[in-house]
């Protein structure tokens, strides 16, 4: 068969597979930038955690005694929280803090962010 009988242009095959291999890619993209967003609210967390266990530790030593364990008296004090005492951005579930370590108790996202992956 010489080349001047041939037509040019992509077959079914080509296309198919070319198709193929951008579903793909396409789909490790996805996972990828959704995955960076649970990551980057667990690292917020983390910080939250941080942040309201310094404010405890300036409210010792501003105040001579530790905070409320619920934080009420930290949160209505403008100069600690102005935005209000963050909540955990995964779940939205307030930050408990140990009575005798005067710290946040860790906690674990495992449904939250089960469920934010998928």
């Amino acid at each position: 068969m010489d080349m001047a009988g041939r037509q040019q242009g992509f077959t079914t095959r080509e296309i198919a597979i070319v198709l193929l291999l951008v579903a793909m890619v396409s789909g490790l993209v996805i996972q990828r930038v959704a995955d960076s967003g649970v990551g980057a609210a667990a690292s917020a967390c983390k910080r939250n955690i941080a942040a309201i266990n310094m404010a405890m530790e300036k409210w010792y030593f501003d105040h001579g005694r530790w905070p409320a364990n619920d934080l009420s008296d930290i949160g209505n004090d403008q100069c600690y929280f102005p935005s209000g005492i963050p909540r955990c951005p995964i779940s939205n579930e307030c930050y408990r803090i140990d009575p005798r370590t005067h710290r946040v108790v860790p906690h674990h996202h495992g449904e939250a962010l089960a469920g934010k992956s998928n």
